[in-house]
């Protein structure tokens, strides 16, 4: 995930980022993937095990 998460860290903004910040986040829990994050690693894992 290293690689296809490049340009996604909680430092970016809002819609661009998979990983919330410590402090002014959109989801309460900090430092966790947000919702945009967990759909693209398991597109990104369901490609790699080739699953439907």
């Amino acid at each position: 995930m290293a690689a296809v998460s490049v340009a996604h860290d909680a430092c970016r903004p809002a819609g661009e980022r998979w990983i919330e910040p410590v402090l002014f986040g959109t989801d309460f829990v900090p430092v966790h993937p947000n919702v945009a994050g967990e759909a693209d690693m398991a597109a990104r894992t369901a490609e790699v095990l080739k699953l439907p």
